[in-house]
């Protein structure tokens, strides 16, 4: 199953019409609103949004340069900051905290609407609010938001009672549980990396003909990309495993 990674739909394509479909309506306010729920607006002040490729990156000796190849995209985060405020702002603001404390989840997710960024289905993954004394009447908040992807059982849902018994259903479901632990992945990949690496200096503090020494580094380089592409794509190693 294929995720989207496409943006939200704008509101408006000018950012003044964005902010304020007409010269008589109010300034359009960013919010959140949990799953269920109502939408809580706060004073937006600014926005971070991250994203990118996670890439293993393998460096070679005697200046071999290096190459990199593709895992993965990266989680897609929100990190907006903003502000209570106002004469009622305490009741803002133990509703805004409420309604972070409901739980998300892909299948369940809540929603960070932005005048100029339109409206995305999130999970919440940080929140903090802040208070000053010499600034009575308001606090500041922060979110770290995280892009609703999608979950195990949505994409098993895909599949019909009747396909779990095919072998193509199986791997799929193998795969996909593979995929999810995906934070151990990377950790068995830093360890083989690492573990390459030693044995690459080590092999740089060896003196022997340039003939052996690149042999020998040709075999550590051979080995570790194995291992790699056992992690890195496990279709292929299930689809090897069937056969």
């Amino acid at each position: 199953m294929s995720f989207d990674l496409a943006l939200p739909s704008l509101y408006k394509e000018k950012w003044r019409e964005a902010y304020r479909a007409d010269d008589d309506d109010s300034p359009r306010l960013s919010s959140y609103q949990p799953p269920e729920g109502s939408p809580i607006p706060f004073i937006y002040e600014n926005l971070e949004f991250s994203g990118g490729q996670s890439n293993d990156t393998a460096e070679y000796p005697f200046f071999g340069l290096w190459s990199n190849e593709p895992l993965n995209h990266k989680v897609q985060s929100i990190t907006v900051y903003g502000f209570l405020r106002g004469e009622y702002y305490l009741q803002q603001r133990v509703a805004f905290l409420s309604a972070l404390m409901i739980p998300t989840s892909d299948d369940s997710p809540g929603f960070f609407d932005h005048p100029l960024w339109g409206r995305f289905k999130v999970v919440v993954d940080d929140y903090r609010i802040s208070e000053a004394a010499d600034e009575n009447g308001q606090c500041k908040i922060s979110l770290t938001l995280k892009r609703a992807g999608v979950s195990l059982d949505t994409r098993a849902a895909v599949l019909s009672p009747q396909d779990f018994t095919k072998p193509e259903a199986v791997a799929l479901i193998a795969v996909e549980q593979f995929a999810a632990e995906e934070a151990n992945t990377m950790t068995l990949l830093q360890a083989f990396g690492f573990i390459k690496c030693q044995l690459l200096n080590i092999l740089g503090r060896i003196q022997a003909a340039a003939g052996v020494l690149t042999t020998m580094t040709n075999e550590v380089t051979g080995i570790a990309n194995l291992i790699a592409q056992g992690v890195q794509t496990p279709i292929l190693l299930l689809a090897s495993l069937r056969k």
